[in-house]
């Protein structure tokens, strides 16, 4: 499925969207970014904790250092 697909026939975002909200959410923004995407504030926090939209894959920003490297490495050894 590509990024920019929604989950289903329902689907209020996109995977794309999803990935925005996760990189751009902090704590008191909530409604700024439910009043922009057209969703209720629910459901941003929703997605910003990752309870919603889970299968998204996640931002640079949201992995870990310890988890950058790890890919890093696996990358540099399947090239």
């Amino acid at each position: 499925r590509a990024a920019t697909e929604p989950r289903g026939p329902m689907a209020k975002l996109t995977n794309e969207q999803a990935a925005e909200i996760r990189a751009r959410y902090r704590y008191g923004l909530g409604m700024i970014l439910a009043n922009e995407y057209g969703v209720a504030q629910s459901t941003i926090m929703r997605v910003a904790r990752g309870r919603s939209y889970m299968f998204t894959p996640p931002t640079v920003e949201e992995l870990t250092v310890r988890r950058q490297r790890r890919i890093a490495g696996r990358m540099a050894r399947a090239a």
